[in-house]
């Protein structure tokens, strides 16, 4: 099953792993860029910025791609292991 996140939930987890790898968020949008399928809504650095601030929430197939390119499980983002069913 896919998931949601809680609004402001996930956030700060996507910021820290990306800096674990020492990656910028333009280096994390251009990995989600090439993990994404051509016909994906792609990951602008606005979106990005406004979800790790808390002012968004990540649809699920980015959620995916991030999980995917920073090499986590999807828990992993989720504080606490807290996460909405979609």
């Amino acid at each position: 099953m896919t998931t949601i996140l809680k609004t402001g939930r996930i956030i700060c987890n996507i910021a820290q792993l990306r800096r674990r790898k020492n990656w910028s968020q333009d280096d994390l949008i251009a990995a989600v860029a090439r993990r994404l399928p051509d016909y994906a809504i792609p990951l602008s650095r606005t979106l990005l910025s406004s979800a790790e601030s808390g002012k968004c929430i990540l649809i699920p197939i980015h959620v995916e791609a991030i999980c995917h390119v920073l090499g986590v499980q999807e828990e992993a983002l989720y504080p606490y292991g807290v996460k909405n069913s979609a």
